[in-house]
């Protein structure tokens, strides 16, 4: 007998309904990113990332000539883009930043979809894409470590939900070789794990995904170099001695701006956790250990007196869960064994229905003797709490601060928000969802009107260097702005891009510990070798009178003398021009009165 029409709209509401989520998740994720696209770069991290790109298509060899602390996923991925669209402009860059916040947030909505229902997807999705501009222009437009690593940090929690351990350390993989701190989701992973009682041979797949491409990866760039710059050769870069109150400072600037982008949200958790922990929440029995359980009979540990949010009892194992547009049987939460089988759930179709499960063979809401109560507000987040535990500790490693740092807590901040939400009216939950929106446009609306000041200087210094060298020339941009590079299409004349590896400067932790002797070990003879075989023609001191600047430096400060002219001075900055017989631009043009 053929469906009827009515049982075909059944089976293709959801899919239509995905497909609307995810339509407006794109939507959002534009919007929210245009100011990326009216400004290049936002900051040094794009221009470092452009030039090394451009050094790796002419020959260089990651950290090697080619160097940086960080792994090699995204400057590859910048080379990528440079050979296929060019490497005048970031566009491309700025697309597949936009992508990978889709897909962060599409992500994120199939894993609230699957513990909370339909709503809490599309809130934990458009909060997601909202709170990934919620922090100062210059750290969200970019196309930088932390937009491409959060993806992969949300992969690894939705392949671990789902029982798919390899994945999930894959996922885990990837998100370290974007940037060291995506480790930290490896914590939770192993919570779901544990949670899900899965074993010692899932433990092993979660290790082999996780460690093996880090492991090929590092055979393939020589595993003692590759250590040094991604981990061991970083001591004194890591190290807070002597920086004042100036890291706290950044570090609650960072904090206080992505709270009030999560302002509603926050609230709401409060109130919720409030609710929980308060004598007459349903399921309490009046004392701190509580015989009261989560709702879901079978939980493992569960706790239903004063404790901590979510504790791991409150849910039950992974596959467990019931998918979007159907329900499960109540029944079948009271066997810890049962699983619903690998091809009975689906990303954005889950309708079980958290904190009111009845008893078996009773009507719902009906609690039997011994049988559990109504699930406790924020049932079935400890392992989103641990995740944004050791987000933030990931964010504080090395003490620097700076506010991108902190966009790794955007995942399962989102989804913590999606959880509180869930708990409120749908009145309540939509004025909260409108006040993040708005704050998400302020966001953007700074994104539009952000001061130009840095990026004004970087270009006009990039004119002035074009205008005293020859294409194939080779310079040193002495300072912490290696976009000079890129904007004025000159190769470095070191793998060094920037004054930081050689004294050991650093925007986030101010001007505490610097110096030659606080320089990465082996940094100045190999400094010092490509200055004779490769001599610049054209130094500029773009230090603007920090402690770096080339006349603190004495190693640097000789070999100018010898071999160097001042020849001008724009915005601070002093170009030095090689001295002895020059060729091309340097010979056929007048220098700029200095000034």
């Amino acid at each position: 007998m053929p469906p009827s029409r009515t049982a075909e709209r059944t089976a293709t509401a959801p899919t239509t309904n995905r497909m609307r989520l995810v339509a407006v998740l794109a939507a959002l994720s534009v919007l929210t990113r245009l100011p990326s696209f009216f400004r290049t770069p936002w900051n040094p991290d794009e221009g470092f990332l452009a030039t090394q790109a451009r050094q790796l298509a002419h020959g260089g060899v990651l950290y090697d000539t080619v160097v940086d602390r960080k792994p090699p996923l995204v400057p590859w991925l910048y080379r990528g883009a440079f050979a296929v669209f060019g490497d005048d402009s970031l566009w491309p860059l700025r697309v597949a930043a936009v992508l990978a916040v889709l897909a962060g947030a599409v992500l994120a909505a199939s894993i609230a979809a699957r513990r909370w229902g339909e709503r809490a997807a599309w809130t934990a999705g458009i909060c997601y894409v909202f709170l990934t501009v919620g922090l100062s222009p210059e750290d969200t437009q970019a196309a930088t470590f932390e937009v491409f690593m959060l993806p992969w940090t949300v992969a690894a929690i939705w392949c671990a939900e789902r029982s798919r351990w390899l994945c999930a350390g894959l996922a885990v993989a990837g998100a370290v070789l974007s940037k060291q701190t995506g480790g930290a989701v490896l914590l939770p992973v192993f919570a779901l794990l544990w949670q899900a009682r899965a074993g010692w041979g899932a433990a092993l797949r979660v290790a082999a995904g996780a460690a093996l491409p880090v492991l090929s990866t590092a055979l393939a760039y020589q595993p003692g170099r590759f250590l040094y710059w991604i981990a061991t050769g970083s001591g004194s870069y890591l190290s807070a001695d002597g920086a004042g109150f100036k890291p706290v400072l950044r570090a609650l600037a960072g904090l206080g701006l992505l709270t009030l982008a999560a302002l509603p949200l926050v609230v709401a958790l409060v109130q919720v956790i409030r609710r929980r922990t308060s004598p007459g929440w349903p399921g309490d029995t009046g004392d701190l250990g509580g015989t009261g359980r989560s709702g879901l009979a079978g939980d493992h540990g569960g706790t239903g007196g004063v404790g901590f949010p979510g504790d791991f009892g409150a849910i039950s194992d992974p596959g467990h869960r019931s998918s979007l547009g159907h329900h499960s049987d109540p029944s079948l939460h009271g066997r810890r064994g049962h699983h619903d089988g690998p091809g009975h759930h689906s990303d954005l179709r889950c309708h079980s229905a958290p904190g009111h499960l009845a008893a078996p063979g009773l009507p719902d809401g009906t609690r039997a003797s011994g049988a559990p109560g109504p699930r406790p507000p924020l049932g079935g987040t400890a392992d989103l709490w641990l995740w944004l535990a050791v987000s933030l500790g990931a964010a504080t490693v090395g003490f620097q601060f700076f506010g991108h740092y902190f966009l790794q807590l955007v995942p399962p901040l989102a989804l913590l928000g999606a959880a509180a939400l869930h708990e409120l009216t749908a009145r309540a939950a939509t004025a909260a969802l409108t006040a993040t929106a708005l704050l998400a446009c302020g966001f953007v609306g700074w994104g539009f009107t952000a001061g130009r000041t840095e990026l004004d200087h970087a270009h006009r210094l990039a004119d002035t260097v074009r205008s005293y060298t020859d294409r194939g020339d080779r310079v040193l941009l002495w300072g912490m702005h290696p976009e000079g590079y890129w904007l004025s299409r000159r190769m470095p004349a070191s793998r060094y891009l920037t004054a930081g590896f050689l004294t050991n400067f650093s925007g986030g932790r101010g001007e505490a510990r610097v110096g030659e002797r606080y320089a990465m070990d082996g940094a100045w003879p190999r400094f010092e070798r490509e200055l004779r075989l490769r001599p610049p023609e054209l130094i500029v001191d773009d230090s603007r009178g920090k402690r770096y600047g080339i006349q603190r430096v004495p190693t640097l400060r000789r070999h100018l003398h010898r071999h160097y002219e001042k020849v001008a001075t724009i915005d601070g900055s002093e170009f030095y021009l090689r001295t002895g017989p020059r060729t091309g631009a340097a010979a056929s043009r007048p220098a700029p009165a200095a000034r």
